[in-house]
Formats: C-alpha cells, structure tokens, sequence
C-alpha cells in the first residue's frame, strides 16, 4: 500500500495556526522550536484541528520526541475528533510500554488488542518517530501506528469503536498531562501533523527512491512543451493492456 501525505502543520512559525487548531483545554501547550509541545501537567492541555479528513482512509500522525524527564503518571495522546464532542484517541505512557486508547463524549470502544508490548512510546521510542491512528474499517476498527517513514506503518494496539462518532469526517486532536498530582517537567514535542492517505498502487502510482526514503510518484511524458501524467501499458498477445 501506498501513503500520501498531507501536511497539516509544521508547527514552524512559532504560532499556534487559529485556522488550523483550537485549544480545548489548558493552559501548558505552545508553539516554538519548530514543534508544537504540550507540557505534562495537571490541566491536560488539548490541541484540536478544524481541518477535517475520512479517518477510513488514511492514519492521523506526527513526529513525536521528549524533552524533560520521562515520569511515572505522564501520558501522550493523539487522536481524532468529529466536531461533535465525540473522539477517539491513542493513548501512551512514556515512562514505559504501556498504550491504549480512550474515547470521549457518545464514543466508546471494546475489543482492544495491543500488539506492541514492549516499546510503546516510552524508553525505546526513536525520537522523530511518527505516532499515529487511522485507517478505521468497515467493522469501526481503529488502529494505533508507529513508522520511521511514513509509508511503512506498523501496528501497535487496535480496537473496535462504538457509540457515536463520524468517522469519515475528523480533525486531528493532540494531548498531554499528568494523573498523579506531580509535577514532572516532561513535555510531549510533535512535529509535521500530518494526514498519511493510503492510496492502492498501480502503473500511475508508483514509488522512487528520493532522499533516502521511498516515497509516491506519477509517471509523466513530455508533449506539447509540457508534462503530463502518463499511464504505462504492457503489451499482452500484441494488444496494449490498461491494467487500470
């Protein structure tokens, strides 16, 4: 499967974007160092988009790296929600392994599996790395994902959700906070919010190499002084295959 990206934000201005996000809860999140970073503390502070994207279609995900000290009772969240009050979350603990995920408002889930059970996004977590949650079928299955690049997307915990939620029109939601009444000084830093599409690849979508990464391309022919999508054909038994 192939993944195109969408890139929301790349938190690089030092502003929080108003046309692009809320915050629904805080204060403890800003803008700056060209991340968006949400301090781990008691009020839980809550970034939400308004640009909507088809959660059955593509993953929710940023870059996610630490500064401060990794503490027991601090936890990580990122999401989706419908506009509605209603939203469903992947939901880790960076002073360990442990993930899950936590719905809101009318949204409710069951039947979770984790299938990450070691890293998470806790001790061994590549920092830079994408966290993600998405491609939510047919049966309201949603998964929680890790990648280094963004088209290979492993699976970390999944679970089936229920109650109310529109699940194909969502904005992104970022969290942070503290449980335990400390005060840590860890801060959740992500990077490049991003809508990873998940395309079927064909002769017209395919992957080059490019910087180091695989990533998609769309074969193109020049004619008429311009260059235009191109479809390429095999040819069977003397006739040019579609293949589309």
């Amino acid at each position: 499967m192939v993944y195109k990206q969408t890139l929301i934000d790349n938190f690089d201005d030092g502003n929080l974007d108003s046309t692009k996000w809320t915050e629904t809860q805080g204060p403890g999140a800003i803008e700056s160092g060209g991340t968006l970073n949400l301090a781990c503390v008691a009020d839980y502070p809550r970034i939400e988009g308004d640009i909507s994207f088809d959660l059955t279609q593509g993953i929710f995900a940023a870059k996610l790296s630490v500064t401060g000290d990794r503490a027991e009772g601090c936890e990580f969240y990122i999401g989706a929600h419908d506009g509605a009050g209603n939203h469903i979350s992947a939901l880790g603990g960076p002073n360990g392994a442990y993930i899950t995920f936590q719905p809101g408002g009318l949204t409710t889930f069951s039947d979770e599996v984790v299938t990450d059970t070691t890293v998470g996004i806790g001790w061994d977590w590549i920092p830079s790395a994408w966290w993600g949650i998405g491609n939510m079928d047919g049966n309201n299955v949603v998964r929680m994902y890790n990648s280094t690049d963004g088209q290979v997307w492993n699976e970390m915990a999944r679970c089936t959700v229920g109650g109310t939620f529109n699940k194909t029109s969502v904005g992104m939601v970022f969290m942070a906070g503290v449980w335990n009444g400390t005060t840590p000084n860890l801060v959740a830093n992500f990077d490049d919010a991003s809508y990873w599409a998940n395309e079927s690849e064909t002769f017209v979508t395919r992957k080059v190499r490019w910087g180091g990464k695989w990533i998609p391309a769309t074969p193109r022919v020049r004619t008429g002084e311009v260059w235009i999508p191109a479809a390429p054909k095999p040819r069977i038994d003397g006739a040019w295959d579609p293949m589309i």
